[in-house]
């Protein structure tokens, strides 16, 4: 993990902290999201000036031409990271958004009248199955809330349901696409045949895409984070863990894994 890596995850744990102490009303949450945002642009836009004002000093000093002064830097690089910010903090919102709408679709209430022989009367005990149901209706969604996360991440786009690739997102540069799954033991033997034969149709017509099965959640003490398999004589890349959300999540050369996981979870449980 880089040292603006480290400092942006440190940062954002502490929001989260006094987030976490105020615990504000449903209506505060927007307020929230709105300072985190904000000081996330800000904390972003500080850390990269200090890294390339760094870089330039070296570059001076191996004779390498820097601009002019300070000054002159400060501009570029703010105007550089103005750019980036404006579309990680786009990305924020989208996603705040778009998962919500998911969370709220379909979505059972508890039947009182469906009890086991076991079960008491109890408000406790009312409460904790109205608390299962609700996390077990939010568990079932998490492929999806990936999906919606790197499909709208700068760079990749969501292919949604019903797509001509049978595939789930892409790169806009036609790069990469991903059949995705949200845990390493979801494919049976015909499943993953299935996503085999998805991968490798698109990779017959597009040999220059690297054709990815993407697994959030690999096996605990996994080594083989990444690697690459033929079938019929085409390639398809297996690709787990957070080494693959460090290769979905980056961009300019910052690994937002951990600001994503965080948000993700703010939306989920707020």
């Amino acid at each position: 993990m880089s040292c603006i890596e480290k400092n942006l995850r440190d940062f954002i744990d502490a929001l989260y902290d006094e987030f976490d102490k105020k615990r504000p009303k449903q209506k505060e949450t927007e307020k929230f999201m709105v300072k985190f945002l904000t000081e996330l642009n800000l904390k972003v836009k500080k850390d990269l000036n200090t890294k390339k004002k760094m870089e330039s000093k070296k570059e001076e000093e191996s004779g390498y031409e820097t601009p002019d002064n300070d000054e002159e830097l400060d501009k570029k690089l703010i105007n550089e990271k103005s750019v980036i910010s404006g579309e990680i903090e786009e990305f924020f919102l989208i996603i705040n958004d778009d998962i919500k709408k998911l969370l709220s679709k379909n979505n059972k209430e508890l039947d009182t009248y469906d009890r086991d022989i076991l079960d008491d009367d109890s408000e406790n005990t009312l409460h904790m199955k109205k608390e299962e149901l609700k996390r077990k209706q939010i568990t079932m969604k998490y492929g999806e809330i990936w999906q919606i996360v790197i499909g709208n991440f700068p760079g990749w786009e969501n292919l949604g349901i019903g797509h001509e690739t049978e595939c789930d997102i892409r790169r806009l540069d036609n790069t990469a696409i991903v059949e995705l799954k949200n845990k390493y033991n979801t494919c049976n033997s015909g499943s993953k045949k299935d996503l085999e034969r998805k991968l490798t149709n698109y990779k017959l017509n597009n040999p220059n895409t690297e054709c990815i099965w993407g697994i959030i959640n690999e096996k605990k003490g996994n080594k083989h984070h990444k690697k690459e398999y033929n079938v019929n004589g085409l390639s398809i890349t297996k690709w787990q863990g957070r080494d693959f959300l460090k290769y979905a999540l980056t961009y300019k050369g910052i690994n937002y894994t951990e600001q994503v996981i965080e948000r993700i979870r703010f939306i989920m449980y707020n």
